[in-house]
Parts: C-alpha cells; structure tokens; sequence
C-alpha cells in the first residue's frame, strides 16, 4: 500500500503501518459554533497547524 508523503506513520499492535491522522476543530467561544474542521498529519504539533487554522477560521466568519 502506497502511503501519502505528507503524514506520519504509526505502527498497530500487530506491526502494520498505518497513515496517523489527528482531527483539529476551532471553536467560537461566545456562540460554540465549529468554524473550522480540518485533519492534520499526527506528526504536526498545535503550534504549526495553529495558523492555518486562524486564518482559516477568519476567512469562514465571513459567511456567518
């Protein structure tokens, strides 16, 4: 199986590779709405996702 070059690779218990993926979501804090979802390479830490996600967040305030 051909994995993708931009994520990590965990190993199951069994010893297959695997593609790690982690969810990431940003949240308004006064109205609780999801402004943005997005799935991350798990070997991307919070503080290089962070802003993509702002900016992904401002661009989608625009719609609501």
């Amino acid at each position: 199986m051909r994995y993708p070059s931009t994520g990590s690779l965990s190993t199951g218990s069994r010893g297959r590779r695997r593609a790690a993926h982690k969810a990431e979501h940003t949240v308004d804090l006064e109205t609780q709405v999801l402004v943005v979802i997005q799935v991350c390479g798990a070997d991307k830490g919070d503080t290089v996702s962070l802003p993509r996600s702002l900016l992904q967040a401002s661009d989608n305030y625009i719609f609501l």
